[in-house]
């Protein structure tokens, strides 16, 4: 298990439970000679801060920060680095991975994934570092949001936890997820899996969103467990939520409400 969380009581209220967090870090090691001019660099920053407002705005369930992180630990970093090599000549690409918190790395897309042609960036680059860092940032931005292929909520969802845990229920069969209610509605209605034990075995609890908010969260249904053997439990009926200990919070599968589906915006 790559992201360490304390387990958490039903019982309970947690302060470690919080949003996963994953940090947006654009690497430039390696640089294209055609982007190695005055004043380019020092216009990158905006470009992270841009993909991770827009990252945090379309997939929300994650909160997307620019690197450096402010306080605690991510649970994961958004690589972006440029790939000058293997590529033709007057191309601008770069690779995408994912850096886990044990340390190891996952690449979102295998091999170098292009922002320019050869030739094709001459039209956003003509008025120096400025527009050079516009442009990237566009082609950034539409690769990561990729309408056809969802691979960045993909990668994330098999990968790094929308929560560390789950705050204590108002009722025994419900639990709040940290994560801010006016920016997750429109996924309040998927369903989540919960890493868990009972009497010292490792359970998982799946659950769904009601669809409600939950003291300023989202809230969770915490229908049924599968235990050590597979098998389905209702564990509302018998009794046994309350013995759970409830830990990181995985998304299942992501339901957003009419007219949410993933899009970029048009800058």
């Amino acid at each position: 298990m790559f992201c360490a969380a304390a387990l958490i009581s039903l019982l309970a209220l947690p302060p470690q439970a919080e949003q996963g967090t994953v940090t947006v870090t654009l690497d430039l090691k390696e640089v294209p000679a055609i982007l190695n001019v005055p004043g380019f660099k020092a216009k990158l920053g905006g470009v992270e801060e841009s993909a991770a407002a827009l990252l945090a705005k379309q997939l929300s369930l994650w909160k997307f920060v620019k690197t450096p992180a402010v306080g605690g630990v991510p649970a994961a970093r958004l690589l972006v680095s440029f790939d000058p090599s293997n590529v033709p000549d007057g191309e601008i690409a770069v690779r995408l991975r994912l850096k886990l918190a044990d340390g190891t790395q996952k690449a979102i897309r295998e091999g170098p994934q292009v922002l320019y042609k050869a030739g094709h960036f001459l039209p956003d680059f003509g008025d120096g570092p400025e527009a050079m860092a516009r442009g990237i940032d566009r082609r950034l931005q539409d690769l990561l949001l990729d309408c056809e292929d969802p691979f960045l909520e993909k990668a994330l969802k098999a990968t790094v936890p929308v929560a560390t845990g789950v705050d204590n229920p108002a009722v025994p069969d419900r639990g709040r997820l940290p994560l801010p209610w006016e920016e997750c509605k429109k996924f309040s209605t998927s369903t989540f899996r919960v890493e868990a034990r009972l009497n010292g075995n490792a359970v998982e609890v799946h659950s769904y969103g009601t669809g409600s908010p939950a003291n300023g969260g989202l809230e969770l249904c915490l229908d049924s467990y599968d235990s050590s053997t597979g098998k389905v439990a209702i564990a509302a009926t018998q009794g046994l939520l309350q013995q759970l200990v409830l830990g990181v919070v995985w998304l299942k599968e992501s339901r957003r409400t009419a007219g949410t589906d993933l899009k970029v915006v048009p800058k």
